[in-house]
């Protein structure tokens, strides 16, 4: 008896414990990992530095869906995740400086 009365209150005090959030083992949230790649240069194909990452969009679990790119030229450009990959020293495109001029439709 004295046993049913003890896990029947552990196990309320454990579903009226305040819920603790986590954010994997990095203990970062969705909003600071953005941050992180917030000024990391962008190089093209080419390895060639183009610009500076302005902003990071993430998904509501923190993966950046896409980045937007201040470039040397002074445009201000919107790239997709599957166009980029993040590297040491920054992020490298999939495709040449003047391709992402061409296709790109500028911000500003």
């Amino acid at each position: 008896m004295i046993a049913k009365t003890l896990s029947a209150a552990a196990l309320a005090a454990a579903l009226l414990a305040t819920p603790v959030v986590s954010y994997g083992q990095s203990g970062t949230s969705p909003a600071d990992k953005t941050a992180e790649w917030t000024s990391l240069p962008v190089f093209d194909q080419a390895g060639k530095k183009i610009g500076t990452i302005s902003e990071a969009r993430a998904d509501g679990t923190g993966h950046v869906t896409d980045i937007v790119v201040d470039t040397d030229a002074g445009q201000q450009i919107i790239v997709a995740n599957e166009q980029f990959d993040r590297g040491t020293a920054g992020v490298t495109l999939s495709m040449t400086e003047g391709q992402l001029l061409k296709g790109a439709v500028p911000i500003k």
